[in-house]
């Protein structure tokens, strides 16, 4: 009888022990495809960056503001984004950042009514992938804040 009880109770344990791996793999798996996506930017990578405001012309960023605009993105949490489908010539873009690395490779951040999209070419060889912020992102809402009050002016 206590055979049956030992058995069961390990039965049990190995049981819970798998579940709790799968369920740990899983969430590791979540994070890694997040951070496949979401690399950083090497200011020392970078050729040129440009923003623009809707029907405005493109214009080159300040070497001060490439700077402040790629920590901030290079410090957004990786587990905060969520991959989208093709949005690159989506007409409701309001403004957006174009960063032209060495590499000929592209990094376009977009702004749409308080909203961070990313496209960009510089990961999965090549291959355009696109992902939202899925949280606030306050230092480069605010940077496109300003952007449309210069340009508006």
């Amino acid at each position: 009888m206590v055979k049956k009880y030992i058995v069961l109770i390990l039965f049990v344990i190995v049981f819970v022990s798998i579940f709790l791996w799968w369920q740990q793999y899983q969430e590791h798996k979540s994070l890694m495809k997040h951070l496949a996506l979401h690399q950083p930017i090497e200011i020392n990578e970078i050729e040129s960056v440009h923003s623009w405001v809707k029907l405005r012309e493109k214009k080159e960023v300040s070497k001060q503001d490439v700077e402040r605009i790629v920590r901030w993105f290079n410090t957004f949490p990786a587990e905060s984004i969520r991959e989208k489908g093709d949005f690159y010539d989506n007409p409701t873009h309001q403004a957006g950042i174009i960063i032209i690395l060495n590499s000929g490779y592209e990094v376009a951040i977009y702004y749409v009514e308080g909203m961070v999209d990313v496209s960009r070419t510089d990961v999965k060889n090549g291959m355009e992938i696109s992902y939202h912020f899925l949280e606030d992102a306050p230092e480069l809402d605010n940077y496109f804040i300003e952007l449309f009050k210069q340009r508006s002016s």
